[in-house]
């Protein structure tokens, strides 16, 4: 089976937050935790994004929106929905959305399988929250 050409493109992950962000890169499918940005000053958020666009040649952007368990809209998620419309003033790639429902908790179940230290389990684990997002976001493609 041949990659589609969604697992082509470079696509950023973001898993907002108001003080951190995780990011997370998919570079010809292959996802990869990126690193963890700060959100507090929108200026400095925004030039960060802006320059992974360019440095990645990002072709869209998949950001996990927390919405309630049964798939409502709450107070974070029209946060997270406020800030793209800020960012879509700035950067002009596709934005999309994907239900970030269970995705820290996903990082720390598969964060035991892997073999990941309780010590990194326990620290700020945004960018590995972005990755599953990204992952997600490919298994609904199929």
């Amino acid at each position: 089976m041949s990659p589609s050409r969604e697992t082509k493109e470079t696509i950023l992950g973001i898993d907002y937050g108001l003080t951190n962000t995780g990011l997370a890169l998919s570079i010809d499918g292959v996802v990869s935790p990126l690193k963890i940005v700060n959100s507090k000053n929108f200026a400095y958020f925004q030039s960060e994004i802006s320059s992974l666009i360019i440095k990645y040649r990002i072709k869209k952007i998949v950001i996990g929106i927390p919405l309630s368990y049964d798939g409502k809209d709450n107070q974070q998620s029209l946060i997270v929905r406020q800030t793209v419309n800020n960012l879509k003033k700035y950067i002009k790639v596709p934005f999309i959305y994907i239900s970030e429902y269970g995705s820290t908790q996903s990082f720390l179940a598969n964060g035991i399988v892997s073999n990941i230290s309780k010590k990194t389990r326990n620290k700020a684990n945004d960018h590995y929250s972005a990755a599953i997002i990204l992952e997600n976001y490919f298994e609904n493609l199929s």
